[in-house]
């Protein structure tokens, strides 16, 4: 369960949100000005979050590396979309 509270509450009531984030897996939002500025997530969450992280930077970076020195247009995109998507290859 996700709730927004103010760093003030959260200031106040620091522990209470740490066990109800351990303990029951509740998320927050931490909000300064009407504005979120942080979270505070049970740390499982977290570790998963920053896997998938991970793995997708890996995955844009193995990207990169083999389209090295390629050089596309707008239209070169336009037309290979249009492409697969009509199935041609």
């Amino acid at each position: 369960m996700e709730q927004i509270v103010s760093a003030l509450k959260v200031r106040r009531n620091l522990g209470e949100l740490l066990n109800r984030s351990c303990y029951k897996g509740d998320s927050f939002i931490i909000q300064r000005a009407g504005k979120g500025i942080a979270a505070l997530v049970p740390l499982e969450e977290f570790r998963l979050l920053s896997e998938l992280r991970r793995r997708n930077f890996s995955a844009l970076n193995k990207i990169w590396k083999k389209t090295k020195g390629i050089k596309l247009t707008e239209r070169d995109i336009k037309e290979t979309i249009q492409k697969v998507r009509a199935g041609k290859k």
